[in-house]
């Protein structure tokens, strides 16, 4: 009898130590969630008005999937229509401060920007998509691709539209006259030898 008697208040102990955990494991939880709803609240920060709209006219069809308030500017994280992450940094009246390196659509580059690279390349074809990047202070530079004939060439191009560096579509084209010259000069020659 008084084993059964110790054995019915051992357990009623463990079933308390039981529940007297599990009310320890959901205060701990609460806790935690407390953490992540003030740290996600903290987190939390409303673009000023300036800020969506600048960033909307410059990355058309790119989504915002974090911002963060710095002191002095905003710290945006986005992706944009062709699926690349990227993150600029604005000053509060939305200018841009600096940006990474990511591509955009040939479609989505400036004007001047398309206009300066298509009087670059006008025999040749450029490539779907240019690379960007932009540093503090300094407008952004667009990297651009392109075929002539057969040669690849690039072109570095400001955002205003001066072109910082390029390959010649015209030296291209020398070079592509040149080696078709070479190639006639060995079939004469590969002829003379087989007379």
């Amino acid at each position: 009898m008084v084993k059964q008697w110790m054995v019915s208040v051992l357990a009623c102990l463990l079933c308390l130590g039981l529940v007297a955990g599990a009310a320890e494991d959901k205060k701990v939880e609460k806790k935690e969630e407390k953490k992540v709803e003030k740290k996600e609240e903290k987190n939390q920060f409303v673009l000023p008005e300036s800020v969506k709209t600048a960033f909307a006219a410059r990355y058309k069809g790119a989504e915002i999937v974090e911002a963060k308030d710095k002191k002095e500017s905003i710290e945006i994280k986005a992706k944009d229509k062709l699926n690349e992450s990227f993150k600029v940094v604005v000053g509060p009246d939305g200018k841009v401060w600096s940006e990474s390196k990511h591509k955009v659509a040939l479609a989505d580059v400036p004007a001047p920007v398309a206009d300066s690279a298509k009087k670059w390349i006008a025999a040749g074809k450029l490539a779907d998509a240019a690379e960007v990047e932009g540093k503090k202070g300094q407008p952004a530079v667009y990297q651009l691709e392109g075929t002539v004939g057969d040669k690849q060439i690039e072109a570095k191009i400001a955002e205003d539209g001066k072109v910082i560096k390029a390959d010649s579509a015209e030296a291209k084209k020398e070079e592509k006259k040149e080696e078709k010259k070479e190639e006639k000069k060995e079939k004469k020659a590969e002829k003379k030898e087989a007379k």
